[in-house]
């Protein structure tokens, strides 16, 4: 639909997307042999050789760091860029999911800028001087999309809470969208970034700053989301499950990053820093609360995601019609196992008041959501969700 809305849409990262384009990544990339590469993964990846086996024969050096953790704290980025800073690495290989994407960012920006990332998170506000390293991203899972996003998002373990540091030239140079390295994701993993991958969408669907182009990309992410995540979780190995999937998640990761995202990452971001939930599952368990508060905000966007999702909405009323885009996303989370209630996850109802105004103060998404919202609506929000 268009707009008479001004509007910027800007998209740094070039995506090589295919299967085996992982096993190219020297050709693909044009990595040189004076290059010196500073490796983000986790343990199981390092061990599975999935970058050293194509860095092995070749005369180019490296350096592997894996020690961070799912969600990834302020401390191991810190940790990290001291290695890289040390190590003279001019170049980052990230391979993995959000986890190892978000402390290869962090990295990137430290290494090369004085201070703390603490500094250079929305709360922060230090100017980023120097150019980040450049970052070839390499995902695992379909879900984060931050292969195309100049986001990352940390843990702040001191205070727990999750900080977003987020400039333009952390957006990964090269994306390698590779659906072949998805494939031995567990069902429940896939079932979580999946869901991630669809809060991204939704969220980018009906944010404030919603334009047409991102528009496009958001909902064609919905479609394929509704109409593959459950061949991906039932059988990890179909292929063409996997590729869709993962194209979803990008698309999806590719529109938040053009008009930001709402108040279900709000309550995630809470949920992560304060109980330290998964982000996929704390996105996925409050999606449809959030989707039924935001609903009298844009029905007409809400109708469209039902459609999406493969509802009948032919002849419904607006507000019946949108209604069924909530029916949708609470059905799919049952039918992939994804819990219901918060109360399930050992989330306690004395923790709701700390967890809501953590979620107002969270900068990056709060002021996005269709819905303006305070403190008494979180709370409300999440009471419901337990």
């Amino acid at each position: 639909m268009l707009t008479d809305r001004n509007f910027n849409y800007f998209m740094p990262t070039k995506i090589l997307f295919g299967s085996g384009k992982a096993k190219q990544i020297i050709q693909e990339c044009n990595i040189r042999d004076n290059d010196k590469i500073f490796i983000v993964a986790d343990p199981y990846l390092v061990k599975k050789g999935y970058i050293t086996d194509g860095l092995e024969n070749s005369n180019i050096d490296y350096e592997i760091f894996s020690d961070f953790e799912p969600n990834p704290s302020t401390a191991s980025v810190e940790t990290g860029a001291k290695l890289a800073k040390k190590t003279n690495c001019n170049y980052i290989i990230t391979i993995g999911g959000g986890s190892s994407m978000d402390t290869a960012k962090g990295i990137a920006l430290r290494a090369v800028n004085e201070g703390h990332i603490l500094d250079y998170s929305r709360i922060g506000n230090r100017t980023v001087k120097n150019c980040p390293l450049p970052i070839i991203a390499i995902p695992t899972t379909a879900g984060t999309g931050s292969e195309v996003t100049p986001f990352a998002v940390l843990t702040d373990t001191e205070n727990s809470r999750k900080i977003a540091v987020s400039h333009p030239l952390l957006s990964p140079k090269i994306a390698i969208v590779d659906p072949e390295l998805t494939i031995s994701m567990p069902s429940k993993l896939t079932a979580e970034t999946g869901m991630d991958a669809l809060t991204h969408a939704i969220e980018a669907y009906v944010t404030i700053n919603a334009h047409p182009i991102a528009d496009s990309l958001a909902i064609g992410a919905i479609k394929i989301i509704g109409k593959n995540i459950c061949k991906a979780v039932a059988n990890g190995e179909n292929i063409e499950a996997r590729n869709n999937m993962l194209l979803a998640s990008t698309m999806a990761g590719m529109a938040f990053s053009a008009v930001g995202l709402g108040i279900v990452h709000s309550t995630a971001h809470a949920l992560g820093g304060v109980v330290h939930l998964s982000h996929g599952v704390s996105n996925s368990l409050m999606l449809p609360y959030v989707m039924e508060y935001n609903l009298i905000s844009k029905p007409e966007k809400f109708r469209d995601i039902a459609e999406a999702l493969g509802e009948n909405t032919q002849g419904l009323p607006l507000f019946e019609a949108a209604k069924k885009a909530v029916k949708a996303v609470k059905n799919l989370n049952a039918l992939i196992g994804i819990p219901e209630h918060l109360r399930e996850l050992g989330v306690k109802k004395d923790i709701i008041k700390e967890l809501a105004q953590k979620a107002v103060n969270d900068v990056g998404t709060f002021p996005k959501n269709p819905r303006k919202s305070c403190l008494k609506d979180i709370i409300e929000l999440y009471e419901k969700a337990l």
